[in-house]
């Protein structure tokens, strides 16, 4: 018996990805050639990333009955700014200012485009809610090579609706 396909039409990480491709433009991120990395921070700890660099990380997801075999699924997506200090000249009160200013780009960019249409495909139905949290610090992970600067954007998103098969 062959194994069973899920019922949503586009897997959470087909839409981390669209939602890099619509948070990006005009950014500090992009033009810098900056590292974006879905779901891992794996360039980070290896030392291959350019900075600055995003992570974004799934988190709770629900899917919500709205109809008989109608279905709502919703996503929690978080996006994690870094920026290094130690290769860095301005001050820390710069470089903090740059990742604000930088992930407020990212919040307007998905506000003009709630549902992540790319090449006329939406991949969201809309965007619920972006928050920012206040600045997390740096990081201190007794692994990390080197402490730095980090804040973060939380974004609850509305996925397509869809039917379940029974």
């Amino acid at each position: 018996m062959a194994l069973r396909t899920a019922n949503e039409p586009y897997s959470v990480v087909t839409v981390m990805n669209a939602m890099a491709t619509v948070m990006t433009p005009n950014t500090l991120l992009n033009q810098l050639g900056g590292t974006v990395a879905i779901d891992t921070r794996d360039p980070l700890y290896q030392s291959t990333a350019v900075y600055p660099a995003i992570c974004i990380y799934e988190g709770p997801q629900s899917s919500a009955r709205i109809h008989y075999k109608l279905w709502q699924p919703k996503v929690t997506l978080d996006v994690v700014y870094y920026q290094r200090w130690d290769q860095n000249a301005a001050t820390l009160s710069t470089i903090w200012l740059s990742i604000d200013t930088d992930l407020r780009r990212m919040k307007a960019n998905l506000e003009d485009n709630p549902r992540l249409q790319i090449s006329g495909i939406n991949y969201a139905v809309d965007i619920a809610l972006i928050s920012l949290t206040p600045f997390v610090g740096q990081i201190n992970d007794k692994d990390f090579p080197i402490p730095m600067p980090e804040r973060a954007m939380s974004i609850q998103i509305n996925l397509a609706p869809y039917a379940s098969a029974n």
